[in-house]
C-alpha cells in the first residue's frame, strides 16, 4: 500500500481524522480541569499550584509548535503524526501513575510537546493535498468538528471525575490518542512525497526565527493576538475556581461555562468576514478591541459592587470571547503578509507566542484573580488594553514592513 497518492477531493473522512488529531490539544487542556481540586488534595497542594500543571503543558506545546513543522517537512507528515499520538498516550498513562507533583508537571510538559504535533501538522497535511476551494472546504469541515472539543472536553472530564476519579481522565486521554493513532495508520495517506521533503537545517531555521522576532509589525501583531486570546483563556486557566468556588457548581457542571464560551467564539469568528468586507479589518479590529476593554471594565465595576448570578455573570466573558474570535482570523491573515516565502515559519512563531501567552496567564494572572469575579474582568480589561496598544503599534509599522517584503497592501 502506498501513502504518497493524494486524494482528488476532500471528504468527511479526511475531516474526521484530521479533526481527531488536532483536537488532542483541546481535550488535553480541558478534560482534566474538573479534577484539579481533587488532584490538589491528593498531592497536598493548593488549587493555584495545581494549575501550574497546565502551565507546564502549555510550555511544551509552545516549544513543539516552533519546531514540529520543520521536522515534518523533513520526515513526512504521517510518521510525525503517528509518533505524536503514541508519545501522548504514553505520557498520559505516566501522568495517571505518577506519585509526585513534580513528575506530574513533567508528564504534562511531555503531553504538550506531543499534543502540539496534531494541531500543527494537520494544517500542513491540508495544504499538501489540496488547494483553493478544496483546501478551504476541508479546513471548514475540520473547524466545525474541532470547535466542539473545547465544549465537550470538560463535560466528559467532569463526568469521568465524578464517577471514576481524576486518574481515569488520563486513561481517557490515552485511549483517545490510541484511537487517533489507529485511524491515521489505517486511513491517512502520506501527503508529503520524498522528493518534496526538505533537509532539516538548523541554521536557516534559526535565521528565519530571528527575522520574525526583529520585525516590529509582525511581533506587535502576534502579541496583539496573544494578549487578546489570553483574556479569553483566563476563564479556562482558572475554570476550576470559577465553576467550583465562584459559581458553586459541581465538577460535572463545567458545560455551563464551556458551551456558552464556545458558542460565542463561533459567533465572533462567523461575523468577522462580513464586517471586515464592509468596513475594513484595521478599523474593525481597533473598534472591537476597544469595546472588549470597555465591557470588561464595566463588568469589573458591576461585579465589585454586587456579584451577578448565573447566567448574567457570563456577559463580560462571553463578549470578550466573541471579540477575541472576531479579531483573530483577520489578525492572523494580516500578520502572515510580512513573510510570503516562509508563512509556515511565521505561523509557528505566531502559535508559539499564543501558547506562551496562555502559559503566562495560567502561571501568573490566574492565581491573582481567583476568588472574585471582578478581578477576572479587570484582568481581561488589562490584557485587552495591551492587545489594543500592540495592534496600533503593528499598524504603525505595517506599511514599512510590507514595502520591505515587496507585498502590496490588501487589507484596509
Amino acid at each position: 500500500m502506498t501513502h504518497d497518492k493524494p486524494l482528488p477531493k476532500p471528504t468527511v473522512g479526511d475531516a474526521l481524522i484530521l479533526a481527531l488529531a488536532s483536537s488532542v490539544g483541546p481535550f488535553s487542556v480541558n478534560a482534566y480541569l474538573p479534577g484539579l481540586e481533587l488532584m490538589s488534595r491528593d498531592f497536598s497542594t493548593d488549587l493555584a499550584l495545581m494549575g501550574q500543571t497546565l502551565t507546564a503543558y502549555l510550555l511544551g506545546f509552545a516549544l513543539c509548535s516552533l519546531f514540529i513543522g520543520a521536522i515534518s517537512d523533513a520526515l513526512g507528515r504521517r510518521r510525525v503524526l503517528l509518533g505524536g499520538m503514541l508519545g501522548f498516550a504514553a505520557a498520559s498513562i505516566a501522568a495517571m501513575l505518577t506519585p509526585s507533583f513534580g513528575l506530574l508537571c513533567a508528564m504534562r510538559f511531555i503531553q504538550g510537546l506531543t499534543a502540539g504535533v496534531g494541531q500543527v501538522v494537520t494544517q500542513a497535511v491540508v495544504r499538501d493535498r489540496f488547494t483553493g476551494l478544496s483546501a478551504t472546504k476541508l479546513n471548514g469541515m475540520i473547524a466545525m468538528i474541532f470547535s466542539a472539543s473545547p465544549a465537550l472536553a470538560p463535560v466528559i472530564g467532569g463526568i469521568i471525575v465524578v464517577h471514576f476519579g481524576w486518574q481515569a481522565v488520563f486513561v481517557f486521554l490515552a485511549s483517545y490518542a490510541l484511537v487517533t493513532f489507529a485511524a491515521i495508520w489505517r486511513f491517512l495517506p502520506e501527503s508529503l512525497p520524498l522528493e518534496r521533503r526538505q533537509k532539516l537545517r538548523p541554521g536557516p531555521l534559526f535565521i528565519g526565527y530571528a527575522n520574525a522576532l526583529r520585525n516590529p509589525a509582525f511581533m506587535s501583531g502576534a502579541l496583539a493576538n496573544s494578549f487578546s486570546f489570553s483574556g479569553t483563556l483566563l476563564y479556562t486557566a482558572a475554570s476550576a475556581d470559577f465553576i467550583l468556588r465562584i459559581l458553586k457548581m459541581a465538577p460535572d457542571d463545567f458545560g455551563y461555562l464551556s458551551f456558552p464560551m464556545v458558542f460565542s467564539s463561533i459567533v465572533g469568528a462567523s461575523a468577522c468576514a462580513a464586517v471586515v468586507a464592509r468596513i475594513g479589518g484595521k478599523k474593525a479590529i481597533t473598534g472591537v478591541l476597544g469595546l472588549m476593554v470597555a465591557t470588561s471594565l464595566i463588568s469589573s465595576l458591576v461585579n465589585y459592587e454586587m456579584p451577578l448570578a448565573y447566567p448574567f455573570i457570563l456577559i463580560g466573558p462571553l463578549l470578550f470571547s466573541l471579540g477575541t474570535h472576531f479579531c483573530m482570523p483577520e489578525m492572523i491573515t494580516m500578520n502572515l503578509d510580512y513573510f510570503p516565502k516562509t508563512r509556515g515559519l511565521s505561523a509557528s512563531v505566531n502559535q508559539c507566542l499564543q501558547s506562551l501567552g496562555f502559559a503566562m496567564t495560567t502561571a501568573f494572572i490566574a492565581p491573582l484573580v481567583m476568588g472574585a469575579m471582578w478581578r477576572y474582568s479587570l484582568a481581561s480589561a488589562v490584557v485587552g488594553l495591551a492587545a489594543l496598544i500592540a495592534w496600533r503599534v503593528a499598524l504603525f509599522f505595517r506599511p514599512r514592513a510590507l514595502s520591505k517584503a515587496g507585498v502590496v497592501e490588501e487589507h484596509f
